[in-house]
């Protein structure tokens, strides 16, 4: 599978015309459990030559690739490969910081998904690397504009979500282990932005 090939059904999945429109959906339908197409999207997604609408369909077909096939389940014969996982990992936390702040929000749903899936067993520095962002983008003063700060809460707020939601016990006990450091953490970016 070829990453152009990828970008180019999703521009062809944005367009106006209804019949390209369809096509292209229908293409990308077809492409959702073939080894790669995960990674591509991630690259695509995070790709500054792309256009913007394209870019968002990306980080969009992304987030469902994650809730469908991150884990095997029963009657879906189909789970990302560890490499692809390993590249969207690395790739998901820097994209949730982009320009486009849709981009930005739909990037923060992909972490705090893969946080759901994975943290604390498979990807254990999952909370330590939001801490270490929240940390790098606390405002110098009250006045300054910190869209960067705002981002990376927002991650850290659905991050938070989807760990709070979780029922088993070890689950549970990862969340309480956790969630002090971020308390103490988001009362100092309060108070950066207050004081």
């Amino acid at each position: 599978m070829q990453a152009d090939r990828v970008a180019q059904l999703l521009r062809c999945a944005v367009s106006p015309q209804e019949a390209e429109r369809a096509g292209g959906e229908a293409e990308l339908r077809q492409m959702e459990t073939q080894d790669g197409f995960t990674k591509h999207l991630m690259a695509l997604a995070a790709c500054r030559d792309l256009d913007t609408h394209s870019r968002w369909l990306a980080v969009m077909y992304l987030k469902n690739q994650v809730g469908r096939f991150w884990q095997r389940r029963t009657g879906i014969p189909y789970e990302i490969s560890d490499e692809e996982k390993t590249a969207v990992r690395s790739g998901c936390l820097p994209l949730s910081l982009d320009a486009d702040d849709n981009i930005a929000t739909q990037a923060a749903l992909v972490v705090a998904r893969i946080v759901r899936f994975d943290y604390p067993r498979v990807w254990n520095d999952a909370m330590p690397l939001i801490a270490q962002a929240v940390e790098q983008h606390m405002p110098a003063h009250p006045l300054a504009d910190n869209a960067a700060g705002i981002q990376v809460t927002r991650v850290l707020h659905y991050c938070l979500k989807e760990l709070g939601t979780k029922r088993l016990v070890h689950d549970r006990r990862a969340f309480f282990q956790v969630a002090p450091a971020f308390l103490s953490l988001m009362l100092q970016f309060w108070c950066s932005r207050q004081c």
